[in-house]
C-alpha cells in the first residue's frame, strides 16, 4: 500500500471510499486514521424506532417461547434448550427452538429458527422477540450471531427490536450498540 506523506490527503481519499458526510474540519479529526474511519462509519447510524409493545403481548411472546421448550432439543445429548418467539410487524407470532447438531457448527439457535419460521410464512419483518431457556440459572439473551441476525432484520423493518426475557426486556440497540454494517440497506 502506498504511504501518503500528508495525512490530510489520505483522510480525504478514505472519506470518499466510505461515502461519509462532508469531511470534518482538521482540528476535530482524531490523530489515528483508524479511529477516524471508525467514527465515520458510526456517524452513519440507522434511525430505528422503538415499537410500542403492551405487557400483555410481551407475556404472550414469553408463553410462546416457553412452549418451544416442551419438545426435545437433541439426539440424546444433555444440553440446555432455548426457545424463541418473534412478533412480526404484521402482528403474527412464530416460534422456534434450538436444534443441536453433534458437529456443533450445524447447530441452529432458537432465534434463527424463529426468524426462518416467519420468513417461511411470508411475514419476515419483526418488532419483538422473546427468548427462554431450560437452564433457569441464566438469562437467555441472544448471542452475538443472533444479535447480528436481529440487526439485519431491523435494517429492513426500521424497528429497534424488543428483546424479552423473564428477567427484563431490552431494545436491540442496548445489547448491540455497534452493529455491522451500521447503515441503511441498499435498495434494489
Amino acid at each position: 500500500m502506498r504511504q501518503y506523506k500528508n495525512l490530510k490527503i489520505w483522510r480525504k481519499r478514505f472519506h470518499s471510499i466510505l461515502d461519509c458526510s462532508t469531511p470534518r474540519n482538521d482540528s476535530n479529526l482524531p490523530s489515528s486514521v483508524l479511529q477516524w474511519s471508525i467514527d465515520c462509519i458510526m456517524n452513519a447510524k440507522l434511525n430505528l424506532t422503538k415499537p410500542i409493545l403492551s405487557s400483555a403481548m410481551a407475556e404472550k411472546l414469553l408463553i410462546a417461547a416457553d412452549k418451544m421448550l416442551e419438545e426435545p432439543f437433541s439426539f440424546g445429548v444433555e444440553i440446555s434448550g432455548y426457545g424463541a418467539a418473534v412478533l412480526t410487524t404484521g402482528n403474527a407470532i412464530y416460534g422456534g427452538k434450538n436444534r443441536f447438531s453433534p458437529s456443533h457448527n450445524l447447530t441452529l439457535h432458537a432465534e434463527q429458527v424463529a426468524l426462518a419460521h416467519c420468513f417461511a410464512h411470508g411475514d419476515p419483518l419483526i418488532s419483538a422477540i422473546a427468548v427462554s431457556s431450560t437452564d433457569r440459572s441464566i438469562e437467555p439473551v441472544p448471542c452475538g450471531i443472533c444479535l447480528q441476525l436481529l440487526f439485519e432484520n431491523a435494517r429492513y423493518s426500521g424497528c429497534d427490536i424488543h428483546i424479552i426475557t423473564k428477567a427484563r426486556s431490552y431494545n436491540l440497540t442496548e445489547l448491540y450498540p455497534f452493529p455491522w454494517p451500521n447503515r441503511p440497506p441498499v435498495k434494489s
